[in-house]
């Protein structure tokens, strides 16, 4: 049925109460029941190939229809969406002056005699009709449907024997899960079902000086009579820390920080819930709205009964292979094995390597009229655009459409899930089935940092036309631009031969919705032509198929040949001056076209590959990295500010006012002149509110009050200096909501809009801290010329209040470069590699980066020959920078595919660490680890600091300060260290560990050494080490690799130096990894074995098989004495 067909029918459906909604159990006097006696037992946990343990449950795959499915959506509906006020209404009813408490005791009277048990008995649910809005649902592209369970206020929407308060016995004396179950087999969508009760323990606390203790003798002769208001509000127990603070939850989601701990028949009775959910109903997905899965924090057992019993369910009915899915929030890598990482109104920023899910809802999570009224749903438009971001880091989407107490949705929700239907006619096939291409997208935001926050929370992305995401399907790949551009040419530049995601020959461009579209392929990208007739409301997307995939020496001649001609252009842009391309970025990248050139075909696709990423690392870094500016740099400079601009702090005001607002004396003010009607002055260039003039540019709600245009409000002075390099800048007192304001230097003064493209440098305000340091612009003069130096705003867009102040201003000259300055930067190259430790192991210098600064070495007593002594030595400075940032072997996840996990062979254990002792405190020592030089007594009676740490409610390995320095027993603080002691046979390894600490000491390390070393020796004298200050908090796996070339016995672990740095410093590693890197065979696409022609090939039986690679089948062979697979 087509959505406007739809409507009418839904409208009569509803009117009708039609279809499932008729199906009404007759209501019991409150001496009648119709509830299902609670049975005697638990139910059992399904026994099978899963058992109750993290080890055993992380075997569990995301099955393929997940993974194809991408967008599924929600119906978070309960009995509190009767008061059509909100998300948490049933808790926030409690709380006497919210909103909620206002609403209810306004409609329903005190929560002391109708409290949550009464707006259940309210709630009839009336208008329901399951089959309609599935349907609509999938009309508009959904592939699977997730229905609520419970919320936390802990009611059942099935008739659940082993909870009373449920939708059968009570309210709208309707199976719900039951009715949306019938409904998605009748039209093939995958049901979910969200569970979120385990935390009604503490989320009803607020309800106990109400209705929240009554007890089932309290109910004699009401409606509720027979029932026990502790099976639902569970409230007979001591309060949560600051429980009566609506907000403290957040910080106890995980049962820390002072939360109430549930009871085990509490745990029990939920685990019997959820099982019996399970067996009778077998949904495709379970939700959890918890921290991991529930109860996570007082203890595993309960959350994986259910994954292993549920896991088994779905295998005993699927040939032994699970086809079910289960979410949770906040997954370390290794949980996100056991089950689907679920973002909350989030998006990660970058690509995942497992399936995820992004919840969110178009307005608030359960239905509120507020919303409604105010006409703040997500459009249709955002949510396609989330969706189509989600997408490209291999991701789902499940979308909430708040629906309403009597069951229904209105009309402007109707109206967004329409929407989302007319773009998905035509670009679902971009959406289903797809995976991740080599980068999710490109533009601002695939540019900038966006992390969650808790569980998510980051999902207000202003998309625009400058943002493209990508995603892949078989061989076809799918370009999305996040809105509409104007008609002409569109570039994709992830496209380009220049490109490092460069796929090979773009053969076919199509516009979905409208066809074949002119296209172009050069070096900077792909150019695709955008029709004048937009074929949807939203974004357009194109697909694109590709010609056959060049062999990596083909490859490496395109690119030579492209990066041979952008060079031109680059080096006739570049220069030294902030913002603009930079020419040392220029000279590292001619330096590695010129190592590029000196490769030949018979190195090897191993060699020409890292020469080709080298390549387009280089040319990617000239074009996105320009020079750089803010804090001046001092040294070797001449202080100039006085003499030229005449004034360095409090300017001087054209006339001898006492208003805050006036004109400066010695500046020229363009475009900003604003009348206060408070006595204050006039808005034009000077402000004295911190109580000393600054130079300021700004509005606050007087935009309309402007009598110039004030898209181009400057600031500045105009003066004439002479050949040479200069820094110019201002430090701010303030700078606030501005979103286009610069420090710049030009030769003539230019609109905002072109100070990027036209300005001899810029610097973005937005880029600058507020205080004393000075922000600004580098900027080099060939010839003596005139300058305007200053800072501009467009202050006619963006918010009512915006503004910079700036309170000190600097000028400053720099020396010219001399011959003794390039000799000491050939000294400091040939210095950093003599004291290089040069080797593959995480911690050591590459040999591929000692290689590349040999190479520039060359390449800049070149240039000090051939063109100019500042390039020469402009070049061997980035070239030591570069070295000592990015040559050593980095870190890592040790998550790679051909890995054998030794963890618990050789560690014992991979987290919840056993102490020594009888771990009644918070710090023990460890059973299976060796710790030195760390033991400190603690005064108030949480034990002694020996390695463990008992903080989150398991033990971590620990060792840190906490103003306790100075009461260490053993040794000395500055080779603090807990290690194994292993021996390993010849073999490549990995060690590591995910951290859940922030205060990381200042040298610190994860090592792996012969012995035991100094901290101070660890960089010149260890295996591999990794820096624990560049380690990442957030669950994610940071360690060393590491080679052995014969059996080695050595010790790994952690050391720091706890000497040095503040008195509060620690880092508790909460699960460690240890595995074993196996070789993996040498994959080669048909035409890299067309390159091995002349070789001889054996199967791996050793027969031989010819030489011909263009008839092999698919199957590994035996090749230069390497396996290799051919596909």
């Amino acid at each position: 049925m087509k959505i406007r067909q739809f409507l009418s029918a839904l409208t009569l459906a509803m009117a009708a109460t039609a279809g499932y909604a008729q199906t009404v159990l007759p209501r019991p006097s409150a001496s009648q029941s119709v509830r299902r006696a609670a049975p005697r037992a638990g139910v059992p946990v399904e026994q099978g190939p899963f058992r109750p343990t993290w080890e055993s449950v992380r075997g569990w795959q995301c099955p393929q229809w997940f993974k194809d499915a991408k967008f599924g959506m929600w119906a978070h509906w309960g009995p509190q969406c009767e008061a059509e006020d909100g998300d948490w209404y049933a808790r926030f009813m409690y709380y006497p002056g919210t909103e909620q408490w206002n609403w209810h005791t306004a409609h329903f009277g005190s929560p002391q005699t109708h409290g949550l048990k009464d707006l259940i008995h309210h709630w009839k649910a009336e208008k329901w009709d399951p089959e309609a809005l599935v349907k609509l649902y999938k009309e508009a592209g959904a592939q699977y449907f997730m229905a609520l369970g419970n919320h936390h206020d802990n009611f059942d929407l099935w008739d659940s024997p082993y909870q009373q308060w449920n939708s059968v016995n009570m309210g709208p004396r309707k199976d719900l899960v039951k009715g949306w179950s019938d409904a998605c087999r009748k039209h093939g969508l995958p049901m979910g079902v969200s569970i979120h009760a385990s935390h009604a323990w503490t989320w009803l606390e607020p309800s106990q000086p109400y209705d929240g203790n009554l007890t089932a003798a309290d109910g004699r002769g009401t409606w509720w009579e027979g029932y026990d208001p502790q099976e639902l509000y569970a409230q007979r127990h001591a309060h949560s820390t600051g429980w009566d603070n609506s907000g403290t939850i957040h910080s106890q989601w995980a049962w820390g920080n002072g939360a109430a701990r549930p009871t085990q028949a509490y745990m029990d009775k939920f685990q019997n819930r959820v099982l019996q959910l399970i067996n009778d109903y077998n949904p495709s997905m379970l939700y959890f709205d918890d921290t991991v899965l529930p109860f996570y924090g007082v203890t595993d057992s309960v959350g994986l009964n259910i994954l292993a019993s549920y896991y088994n369910h779905s295998a005993r009915r699927n040939g032994g292979q699970p086809q079910v899915v289960v979410m949770g929030k906040i997954l370390d890598d290794e949980q996100k094995q056991a089950l689907l990482w679920d973002v909350e109104r989030g998006i990660p920023d970058r690509i995942q390597k497992k399936p995820w899910q992004t919840c969110t809802c178009i307005g608030s999570w359960h239905y509120s009229r507020a919303v409604y009224e105010a006409g703040s749903y997500k459009p249709a438009g955002q949510v396609v655009r989330m969706l189509v971001d989600i997408v490209s880091k291999n991701g789902n989407l499940l979308l909430s459409v708040p629906v309403k107490g009597d069951g229904t949705i209105d009309d402007k929700e109707l109206a967004v899930v329409q929407g989302i239907a007319a773009w998905m006619k035509d670009n679902k096939q971009s959406i289903y089935g797809t995976r991740p291409w080599k980068t999710f997208g490109e533009g601002p935001l695939a540019e900038a940092s966006n992390p969650l926050t808790a569980q998510g929370f980051n999902e207000n992305n202003n998309y625009s036309s400058r943002d493209v995401r990508y995603a892949e399907r078989h061989d076809t790949l799918f370009a999305t631009i996040m809105a509409w551009p104007a008609a002409g040419r569109y570039r994709l530049e992830s496209l380009g031969v220049l490109s490092p995601y460069y796929n090979g020959r773009v053969a076919k461009v199509e516009l979905l919705g409208h066809g074949e579209v002119g296209f172009e392929q050069r070096a900077d990208g792909v150019f695709v032509d955008v029709p004048v007739h937009r074929v949807n409301d939203i974004a357009p997307v194109f697909q694109i198929c590709f010609g056959e995939t060049p062999s990596s020496w083909a490859r490496l001649q395109q690119l030579v040949a492209a990066v041979d001609e952008a060079v031109v252009a680059l080096k006739a842009a570049a220069g030294y001056n902030t913002g603009k391309v930079s020419r040392r970025n220029v000279l590292l990248l001619e330096a590695e076209l010129t190592r590029a050139r000196s490769c030949r075909e018979d190195d090897g696709d191993g060699a020409i590959g890292q020469i080709v990423e080298a390549l387009t690392a280089a040319y990617r870094r000239t074009v996105q990295e320009k020079c750089a500016g803010g804090v001046a740099d001092a040294a070797h400079a001449q202080d100039i500010t006085a003499d030229v601009l005449g004034e360095t702090a409090d300017f001087a005001r054209k006339q001898a006012t006492a208003t805050r607002f006036a004109t400066p004396k010695l500046w020229t003010v363009d475009n900003f002149e604003i009348p206060q009607t408070d006595g204050s002055g006039t808005k034009n260039g000077i402000d004295n509110y911190p109580g000393t003039s600054c130079l300021m540019l700004g509005i606050w709600n007087d935009r309309s009050r402007a009598t110039t245009p004030l898209a181009d409000a400057r600031v500045y002075q105009k003066v004439h200096l002479r050949r040479g390099r200069y820094y110019f800048g201002g430090a701010f007192d303030t700078h606030y909501n501005l979103t286009r304001g610069y420090v710049f230097a030009s030769r003539e003064p230019c609109a905002t809009q072109d100070i990027e493209q036209q300005s001899l440098a810029f610097y973005p305000v937005t880029a600058v801290r507020d205080g004393n340091d000075t922000y600004g612009v580098y900027f080099s003069l060939d010839d003596e010329a005139d300058v305007y130096l200053g800072f501009q705003a467009d202050l006619a867009s963006g918010a009512e209040t915006q503004e910079l102040r700036v309170k000190r201003v600097s000028l400053l000259r720099y020396a010219d470069v001399t011959s003794a300055q390039y000799d000491g930067l050939v000294a400091e190259a040939e210095a950093l590699l003599a004291a290089a430790v040069i080797g593959r192991n995480t911690g050591c210098y590459s040999p591929q980066a000692v290689d590349r600064l040999r190479a520039q070495m060359a390449r800049a007593a070149q240039l000090l020959v051939s063109e100019s002594l500042a390039d020469a030595c402009l070049l061997l400075q980035a070239a030591c920078q570069d070295f000592q940032k990015n040559g050593k072997v980095p870190g890592g996840r040790g998550d790679e595919e051909h890995a054998t996990d030794l963890t618990k062979d050789l560690l014992v254990e991979a987290s919840g660490f056993t102490p020594a002792g009888p771990g009644t405190t918070r710090f023990e020592a460890p059973k299976y680890w060796t710790v030195e030089n760390f033991r400190i007594p603690q005064t108030d009676g949480t034990g002694t600091k020996a390695g463990l740490d008992n903080y989150t409610g398991s033990y971590s390995l620990m060792m840190g300060l906490w103003n306790d320095r100075a009461r260490n027993t053993v040794g000395s603080l500055a080779d603090a260290r807990i290690y194994r002691t292993l021996t390993l046979p010849r073999g490549s390894y990995y060690f590591g560990a995910t951290f859940d600490d922030t205060w990381l000491p200042v040298r610190g390390y994860i090592f792996a050494s012969r012995g035991t070393l100094p901290t101070a020796d660890m960089e010149r004298k260890s295996i591999a080490h990794y820096d624990m200050g560049a380690c990442t908090k957030d669950g994610t796996f940071n360690g060393i690799y590491f080679a052995l070339n014969e059996t080695t016995t050595l010790n790994v672990g952690f050391q720091c130096d706890l000497t040095q740095g503040s008195e509060q410093q620690e880092f508790r590693a909460k699960r460690v990894r240890m595995v074993r890197i196996d070789p993996a065979p040498t994959a080669i696409s048909r035409p890299a074995a067309a390159a091995l022609r002349a070789a001889e090939v054996y199967s791996l039986s050793g027969q031989a098989v010819g030489r011909n690679h263009s008839k092999l089948t698919k199957g590994v062979y035996v090749t230069h004495g390497k396996k290799v697979v051919v596909w």
